[in-house]
């Protein structure tokens, strides 16, 4: 499936994860929030802090960075934020580093955008936010990622009989 930015103007929010930047459509950001105690998925992916409790919903916490196969290097403390995105129909918690701001990019700003048109990346291009080259995350991508693994093992011989 071919990938579009319909909108010739947008606003985008500037965060950082394990050193790299990156950017996201504000359409999909819903607050900013302060690292929150996590309830543990057993059998969950790596990169899944947890679930988190929003005002009575669950809603998943993943590290975005482990999510892209970064090394975390520092432990998370009370100022690391979380990200909270989602659509009309899903919400996820984004584990980054820093959130820098703000800001409104046009369309044309975008580079390697053939790059990423027809790829499963989770990113729609590259843009250049104060002086650092930035991914725009591909937020339709990043709501459909996978937060249970299937792993056997994690399952007892005769525990159904």
């Amino acid at each position: 499936m071919e990938k579009k930015i319909i909108k010739a103007k947008f606003n985008i929010l500037h965060v950082q994860s394990q050193g790299v930047h990156f950017c996201m459509d504000l359409e999909f950001v819903k607050k900013v929030l302060p690292l929150v105690l996590f309830e543990s998925i057993p059998g969950s992916a790596h990169y899944v802090a947890g679930l988190m409790n929003m005002a009575g919903r669950s809603i998943p916490v993943i590290d975005f960075g482990l999510c892209l196969g970064l090394n975390r290097n520092r432990p998370y403390s009370l100022s690391t934020p979380i990200v909270l995105c989602g659509d009309e129909n899903r919400e996820i918690g984004l584990i980054m580093d820093g959130v820098f701001g703000v800001t409104c990019i046009e369309k044309e700003s975008l580079q390697m955008e053939e790059k990423f048109n027809n790829s499963s990346s989770p990113f729609l291009g590259t843009t250049l936010l104060g002086g650092n080259l930035a991914l725009l995350i591909d937020m339709n991508e990043v709501l459909k990622i996978d937060l249970i693994t299937t792993n056997p093992s994690l399952f007892l011989d005769g525990a159904s009989e």
